[in-house]
């Protein structure tokens, strides 16, 4: 069973416009996608987490289709669908092993800027989490250090997170008034339920674009594969729901 999601940072469709434009807004041109050099497939990171030395050991992970599209949108020059489509960034998500303890499992992502993001997980816990640390040396040889990380929360800041996880509920097995997008989607009684695989439609905002990924086409793509697979992760454990991105909108241009 294969589902298209809608969320407030997903949509269900997304409208092919050609690069159309308003004739209003002529003169505007659509934002020029200049690829940076895709990370390494697997990398080691050394890290100091509340005192502690860790050694990560991950490997390039993937949860895109394999024709997944990247449209942008910028309203200035169509505010009624996106404006034209650009080749899919390179892959900067991974997953390994934090081999200071072997039950820990992690997510991490490596932006075009060198920051970086990680989750451990231990079991279903949630154990610590890391964003924008910096790395300060071993890019050339792919071991890299990264800055200590002193921890008071293990909680994602994220609108583009927080906005996926709220939009998951908890099926009712019978609803009085069955919704689409991800209503009635996690089962209650798990026992009843097979491995689905679930299509997403990722919205990036305006405002994500501009504050969470500094107005970078290829860390926005970071954070859009670095949040899903998250997701993934806990869903694909949790409730045998498995995510893969199928189309991402991403808008270059709006308002804050």
């Amino acid at each position: 069973m294969k589902k298209i999601l809608s969320l407030c940072f997903v949509v269900l469709a997304v409208v092919m416009a050609g690069g159309c434009k308003d004739s209003k807004n002529e003169g505007h041109k659509p934002m020029v996608y200049k690829p940076t050099k895709a990370s390494p497939p697997d990398l080691s990171v050394a890290i100091t987490v509340n005192g502690k030395k860790r050694t990560l050991e991950l490997h390039r992970y993937s949860i895109r289709e394999p024709d997944m599209k990247v449209y942008l949108w910028d309203h200035r020059i169509n505010g009624n669908a996106p404006s034209n489509t650009i080749n899919t960034p390179a892959i900067r998500v991974y997953r390994g092993v934090d081999t200071s303890d072997e039950n820990t499992q992690v997510i991490a992502a490596l932006t075009s800027k060198n920051k970086l993001y990680v989750t451990a997980y231990r079991g279903s816990q949630t154990v610590w989490t890391i964003e924008k640390a910096d790395i300060i040396s071993g890019l050339s040889a792919n071991k890299l250090t990264a800055t200590a990380q002193d921890l008071r929360s293990v909680t994602p800041q994220s609108a583009i997170l927080d906005n996926v996880q709220n939009a998951i509920k908890t099926l009712d097995e019978r609803p009085s008034a069955p919704t689409s997008g991800l209503d009635n989607l996690v089962a209650k009684d798990k026992t009843k339920v097979q491995l689905h695989k679930v299509k997403v439609a990722v919205h990036v905002s305006y405002q994500a674009f501009v504050q969470e990924a500094d107005g970078n086409l290829d860390d926005a793509m970071v954070l859009v594969d670095y949040y899903i697979n998250l997701v993934d992760y806990v869903l694909s454990r949790d409730a045998l729901l498995r995510f893969s991105v199928n189309d991402v909108l991403i808008e270059t241009w709006g308002y804050l």
